[in-house]
């Protein structure tokens, strides 16, 4: 027995440290000037071929090193921000903490990399390989060795991947746990067999993705777009898919453990009637009588609440995909990630109302009222109605009162805003193609950063 655990404990053998040839900056700059040299397709150009080299902590940035060979190279925390990788090969490549913002790596090839603690925001990783692999090396003795002493799985674990676009990448058994991948463009990516456990995947666009026997335990999907989804087998114990476009329940169904999906109207307390009725005693007291309306997290599709007052209501998470809400009272309300798709919010009060991230495509905001709400006691202090991040493609918001809104980030795609008064309303990094701002009042609004934005 005391053989045997010599034995199991005997370490492995691992290649020795002068495998990786340390490359200073000046070496990499003169690298990368004949790269360029090599694409533009000069005399004297050389691909790069950087492979099994030490490049840690060297700047890359803002450089073109599309088709270079990376493959086994030691990248901790690199400068590779805005650089162009496209088709590149880091096949087993260490990148851990690697500031990646902004980088482009269509159909690169990052099968078995480590990317640990990674910051991939903005990146474009169209068709990228992330799955996993295992570089082997001979040492001295013609032994072959892994060069990376983990497993095999591409390790995207703890990094950060807000805004970029995966579409079509390959992530089968990859390790994304506690991965931020939050407004992601994640369409037709397949996740077979990947750990994304405890991943937040808020906002994503998950069209087609497929999670055939993933690992999605504590994910989080609110307001993810989850239409043609494939959760075949995949471990989902609580994941959280309150607030995600789930038109196919049963496809969640499909998953094994139990995940935190949208409560029914008759898992309330009472009828909506009573509810409401309460909500309004509870208004007209000041909180001294009756209960405020608490409807977060249901699903309220086609409802008819047209007049209602929900005046600082809890609708957080809520689904009121096609409900009727005109006339509504919502100042002061909480929204933030309802399904409003195909809404019906003609004339409806939203001063102040939080619609932080709301799915509302097709809405109608006809001539609703989204102004600011005055602060009591408070200088000057205006309350805005929030709609950063919202998904609102196609929604109309002609002739409403949008004076001093938060749009920053929004889709406003294919929006309708003629007549609106969107004076002072912050419209930062909001994506405005094809929205019609004709007529529409935006003094002193705030257009840096605005996609596609066209006044006329």
């Amino acid at each position: 027995m005391e053989c045997h655990n010599r034995f199991m404990n005997k370490p492995k053998p691992t290649l020795p440290e002068e495998t990786w040839r340390r490359l200073t900056q000046p070496q990499l700059d003169e690298a990368a000037a004949a790269h360029a040299k090599s694409l533009a397709g000069k005399v004297a150009g050389v691909r790069a071929n950087l492979s099994l080299t030490d490049l840690s902590h060297l700047n890359f940035s803002g450089r073109d090193l599309s088709h270079a060979n990376f493959n086994g190279a030691r990248m901790a925390s690199v400068d590779l921000e805005g650089t162009k990788l496209v088709g590149a090969s880091f096949y087993g490549t260490d990148l851990q903490g690697a500031n990646m913002r902004g980088v482009d790596l269509t159909r690169a090839d990052l099968r078995g990399a480590r990317l640990r603690g990674a910051d991939l925001t903005n990146a474009i990783m169209h068709e990228t390989d992330l799955r996993n692999g295992t570089l082997m090396i001979p040492d001295k003795t013609g032994n072959l060795l892994p060069v990376n002493r983990e497993d095999s799985a591409a390790l995207v674990d703890h990094a950060i991947m807000r805004f970029a676009d995966l579409t079509n990448a390959k992530m089968a058994q990859s390790f994304v746990v506690q991965t931020d991948l939050t407004d992601t463009i994640l369409r037709n990516v397949k996740f077979m067999k990947a750990n994304l456990t405890e991943a937040n995947l808020t906002g994503a666009m998950l069209e087609g993705a497929d999670f055939t026997e993933a690992i999605l335990n504590g994910a989080i999907f609110h307001g993810a777009i989850l239409v043609n989804t494939t959760f075949y087998k995949a471990s989902i114990a609580g994941a959280d898919f309150v607030g995600a476009v789930l038109d196919n329940r049963e496809a969640v169904s499909s998953g094994e453990g139990r995940p935190l999906l949208p409560r029914q109207i008759e898992d309330l307390p009472g009828s909506i009637k009573v509810i409401i009725e309460e909500h309004g005693k509870w208004i007209r007291s000041a909180g001294r009588d009756g209960t405020r309306a608490d409807l977060s997290r249901v699903d309220l599709t086609g409802v008819d609440l047209s007049y209602a007052n929900l005046a600082a209501a809890d609708l957080s998470y809520a689904i009121l995909k096609d409900a009727k809400l005109s006339s509504s009272q919502f100042v002061m309300a909480d929204l933030g990630f309802c399904d409003l798709r195909r809404a019906n919010l003609k004339g409806a009060d939203l001063r102040g109302a939080r619609l932080e991230r709301v799915i509302g495509m097709e809405a109608d905001f006809t001539n609703a009222r989204l102004a600011p709400v005055a602060i009591v006691n408070a200088q000057g202090n205006l309350w805005p109605t929030n709609l950063a991040s919202a998904k609102i493609a196609g929604a109309k918001f002609n002739n409403a009162n949008l004076y001093h809104a938060a749009l920053k980030g929004a889709d406003l795609s294919g929006c309708d805003f003629r007549g609106a008064k969107l004076g002072e309303a912050d419209l930062k990094d909001a994506l405005c193609r094809n929205a019609d701002f004709r007529g529409a009042d935006l003094d002193r609004a705030d257009l840096r950063g605005a996609v596609e934005f066209r006044r006329d």
